[in-house]
């Protein structure tokens, strides 16, 4: 990651992550000479990258103020932390980032917001600073256990566009499966959402134009005694259009339920 940022890059280029684990905190900062012709693929391999974090540096994997890079086929695991966890945050600036692939199991369910798998937005602790983010797709990961499933944060002055998160399994959180706000078009579909606590998919605080459909949301195993919602829309998006989702098997007998 370093020798990327240091050296550059002037053509394609394709990182293979020989064989972990990997204990370690890594960051992709801004590559020179990346760009529609120059793009970068780490590809994971399916190994192990796991980190011990605190409540300064809550990361395993930080992408910030980066365009063209792919992240492909990783295995991201908790190791010790404090307060707050992300798997993988795109942090601050990101355009036509892809996260595939990858794989990011808790150690232990969590109810906790600021506890995510993958997350987008502009501040190294809070989880609620939006960040500008421009064709950022999130597709095909697997994400186990968070509060947070997958989370991204645009700027209410710079709406993020060109956001896709789909075909992803998300189980087990315990707030939001897929959370996003402030996004302009964004289309959400194909992805299967297991929740245990608050919304399987919330669509929250100015968002326009966003698709969300063709999403299987449950909630098989859930303890909530307060409000469960397969699927939130806020009252200050506009153009949203929600449908071939199917939400059922809500299992939640003490909690307030609603489909949509």
């Amino acid at each position: 990651a370093n020798r990327l940022s240091e050296c550059g890059i002037s053509g394609n280029v394709t990182v293979n992550v020989p064989n972990g684990p990997y204990n370690e905190q890594v960051v992709f900062n801004t590559i020179p000479g990346s760009g529609p012709s120059a793009l970068v693929t780490i590809n994971g391999n399916g190994n192990i990258l796991t980190a011990n974090t605190d409540a300064t540096n809550r990361f395993v994997l930080r992408v910030a103020n980066v365009s063209y890079l792919t992240i492909d086929d990783l295995v991201i695991q908790q190791g010790t932390f404090t307060t707050g966890w992300m798997g993988i945050q795109l942090y601050n600036s990101a355009s036509n980032v892809t996260i595939s692939n990858c794989n990011i199991p808790t150690t232990a369910p969590s109810t906790s917001g600021s506890v995510a798998g993958i997350i987008g937005n502009g501040d190294p602790t809070s989880f609620i600073t939006g960040g500008t983010f421009s064709n950022i797709r999130i597709t095909e990961n697997t994400v186990t256990g968070p509060g947070k499933g997958i989370q991204l944060y645009g700027l209410d002055a710079n709406l993020a566009t060109g956001l896709e998160i789909d075909h992803n399994t998300v189980n087990e959180t315990g707030s939001d499966g897929i959370f996003f706000s402030a996004t302009s078009g964004t289309l959400v579909h194909d992805n299967t959402v297991n929740f245990r606590l608050g919304d399987g998919i919330e669509i929250y605080q100015d968002n326009t134009n966003a698709h969300v459909y063709n999403n299987l949301i449950s909630a098989t195993a859930s303890t909530s005694t307060g409000t469960v919602r397969g699927m939130y829309v806020s009252t200050t998006t506009t153009g949203t259009k929600a449908y071939n989702n199917l939400v059922w098997k809500i299992n939640a007998t003490g909690a307030n339920v609603y489909g949509i």
